[in-house]
């Protein structure tokens, strides 16, 4: 972002695993063992490395803060620059 003219801003790109309102915890528990165990397979990660990607397998809880603390930082940050929805 700098090279762009934004000094002091960095930029993630993540993508989660989300599931629908009102599943239950055991059913959220079971994806999440599923998607870290594939995440940790030498095929997966042969492939993310092959794509530039850096897989961070988290918790249900520790994404759910993740989460948070991204709406929470994005949203100071377009309160911030005045961006209005167009």
């Amino acid at each position: 972002m700098a090279e762009a003219g934004v000094p002091g801003v960095e930029v993630e790109i993540w993508v989660g695993l989300f599931a629908p309102k009102g599943t239950s915890p055991e059913i959220i528990a079971s994806l999440n063992r599923a998607l870290i165990a594939a995440l940790q397979l030498e095929g997966t990660r042969s492939s993310f490395a092959t794509a530039g990607l850096d897989a961070r397998p988290m918790a249900t809880a520790e994404f759910t803060q993740y989460v948070r603390q991204q709406y929470e930082h994005w949203g100071r940050m377009i309160r911030d620059a005045g961006i209005q929805p167009e």
